[in-house]
């Protein structure tokens, strides 16, 4: 017995120096969460499970202060229109879509091209909704997900500014859950102009549709108009599965004019 109990204390002790630790030392299966990066000093990335995270590091310092349980850095007060400790911009309010989100982080552009690359005017927006959604269009996505990722997991409004041009360019956008549970999702389009914006109304001055696609192509929700008489940007809510990756495309209704600034929303409810 006693030799039997000193080889499980020399299996257990290599076991503390394995470059694997944070794997089952049984099956010694892979992590399957990759931490993200968000940029802010006063948050620690790391995963909950398969989840991506972001912890405040409360009390830890940082440029004009101290990081605070909220992640945001003492002396910081976003919507002040003074860029101070680490916001990266302020411009006077704390609405998201307008290039500035509401944590005073500059909001990502869209990554050309998100669609197969050879856009094509002409096709109408709903069902099937574009004509430019193919394998190259998924391949496409995953790469501008790589540079924007768009992880609905952690719960927070993620937003990406975009536009569809020269005429007949439609835009696809990789959209995950690395969550271990099922995650309602509102997507929106909204439009970049003066007097538009986030929650407000399109009008008539910007008509589009929005597709949600698995990668095969096949359609899980589709809209046109939020309001067909008052609101002609789409938006709609869907539930992305445990683990699910989903593909939004955004089509000008006539798929044959210039969209020059639009911004899509992704919101978890």
């Amino acid at each position: 017995m006693g030799i039997r109990a000193a080889s499980v204390v020399v299996i257990l002790g290599s076991l503390a120096g394995c470059p694997h630790q944070d794997e089952d030392p049984i099956i010694d299966a892979p992590l399957t969460c990759d931490p993200v990066d968000d940029q802010n000093p006063c948050t620690l990335d790391e995963c909950d499970g398969p989840t991506p995270i972001h912890t405040p590091r409360t009390g830890a310092s940082c440029t004009g202060g101290t990081c605070t349980a909220q992640g945001t850095c003492t002396g910081d007060t976003c919507g002040d229109g003074d860029v101070t400790g680490v916001e990266q911009c302020d411009d006077q309010n704390t609405t998201p879509a307008d290039g500035c989100n509401a944590q005073c982080r500059t909001e990502p552009s869209e990554r050309e091209p998100n669609d197969d690359g050879t856009p094509n005017e002409g096709m109408g927006s709903v069902d099937p909704g574009g004509n430019d959604f193919d394998a190259t269009a998924v391949t496409n996505a995953n790469a501008q997900a790589a540079q924007v990722p768009l992880d609905v997991a952690s719960g927070a409004l993620l937003s990406v500014l975009a536009a569809m041009r020269p005429p007949g360019d439609e835009d696809v956008f990789a959209v995950t859950n690395s969550r271990a549970a099922p995650r309602a999702v509102k997507f929106d389009v909204w439009l970049r102009l003066a007097t538009f914006g986030y929650g407000r109304s399109c009008g008539i001055t910007m008509d589009a549709s929005l597709t949600i696609r698995d990668a095969a192509g096949a359609i899980l929700a589709q809209n046109d108009d939020r309001n067909p008489s008052s609101d002609r940007c789409p938006g709609l809510t869907y539930t992305v599965g445990a683990g699910q990756t989903v593909y939004a495309q955004v089509v000008e209704y006539g798929d044959n004019t210039l969209v020059n600034s639009y911004a899509i929303t992704f919101e978890p409810m």
